[in-house]
């Protein structure tokens, strides 16, 4: 499994899963690793749910694939957990303050 504990926008003032563009990861070994969005897309995108996860405090919310054909662009966003579907975007928002995402 795959835990993306971190995330960035691609401008400044990115402010949609669209706008997402890196992904910071660990896996269960603790290898560590970075996706563009476009390798985020495709490995989410060839995988089972829940192999890419992100942890809010002791829940693991699945990350899952979408694709709009019109723009022919592929993002990642997190399934909805009960409260928000914007653990992603809530991360990104965290790394342009410069706060910690561990």
């Amino acid at each position: 499994m795959i835990r993306i504990y971190d995330a960035a926008f691609s401008t400044p003032f990115g402010t949609t899963h669209q706008h997402l563009s890196t992904f910071w990861w660990i896996d269960s070994n603790g290898h560590r690793g970075v996706w563009t969005r476009t390798q985020a897309y495709e490995y989410v995108r060839i995988h089972t749910t829940g192999t890419v996860y992100v942890a809010e405090g002791i829940y693991h919310i699945p990350v899952v694939a979408h694709y709009n054909p019109t723009t022919g662009t592929g993002w990642i966003q997190t399934e909805a957990d009960g409260v928000t579907k914007d653990n992603l975007l809530t991360l990104a928002e965290r790394h342009r303050r410069g706060l910690p995402n561990n």
